[in-house]
């Protein structure tokens, strides 16, 4: 799998984008949580109605009554869920490790396992956690990069942690490298590569098989 070209292009074109802005790492995990089978601009709403009750906290997460909770997080959908999934992560940080810089500075593998113990933290979610919040070399793959893959004629395998390495293996190794490539394909999904795509001014069409036969189709 060669990536370069394709990393080249959107660097070039699309490049740049620090689509993930936190403050801090509890809010990365929180957003992570929270925006399963949302939109993000509906994570920014229940992440501000959090602060402004000032609940971007774990002992505030761990001991705020459910109703409040649910109401702040409501815009995401799954409200009642996603509450009670915020709240036990939060105890599980506090009674296990005390504090989340404790927690954080665990090794990352048994980070990894520990985020995945947590009800409602995938694989996907769990390695967001560790990328943006932690800042370990852990890359995603969500439903853009697969989407973009496939589409480009080099489609992942089904199971993530082999789609997971065989994309880092042919990436330079690291936080920003594994961060500026997700970044470049959130970008690309959102504005081309949707599911009904934009194709004839994406900047990879000419690298893109089911771009080609698109734009040729529409011709």
């Amino acid at each position: 799998m060669d990536l370069e070209p394709l990393h080249t292009r959107l660097t070039q074109s699309i490049g740049g984008h620090d689509w993930w802005r936190a403050d801090g790492p509890l809010e990365v995990i929180t957003g992570a949580m929270l925006t399963q089978q949302t939109t993000w601009g509906s994570v920014e709403v229940a992440i501000r109605n959090l602060k402004e009750r000032e609940l971007m906290n774990l002992e505030g997460l761990a001991s705020a009554p459910l109703k409040v909770l649910e109401e702040c997080v409501r815009p995401t959908g799954f409200y009642r869920v996603k509450a009670t999934r915020l709240q036990t992560m939060a105890r599980h940080i506090l009674h296990r490790h005390g504090s989340l810089s404790e927690f954080l500075s665990t090794e990352g593998t048994r980070l990894r396992q520990s985020l995945l113990s947590m009800s409602g933290v995938g694989l996907e979610t769990a390695d967001s956690i560790l990328l943006y919040a932690v800042g370990l070399p852990f890359l995603v793959v969500d439903t853009y990069t697969r989407r973009i893959m496939e589409r480009l004629g080099m489609a992942l395998p089904r199971d993530y942690e082999e789609a997971r390495r065989r994309l880092e293996e042919a990436l330079p190794r690291g936080v920003e490298s594994y961060r500026e490539f997700h970044a470049l394909m959130v970008e690309l999904g959102k504005q081309y590569c949707r599911p009904r795509p934009r194709c004839a001014p994406c900047p990879l069409l000419d690298l893109c098989p089911h771009g080609m036969k698109v734009v040729r189709g529409n011709g």
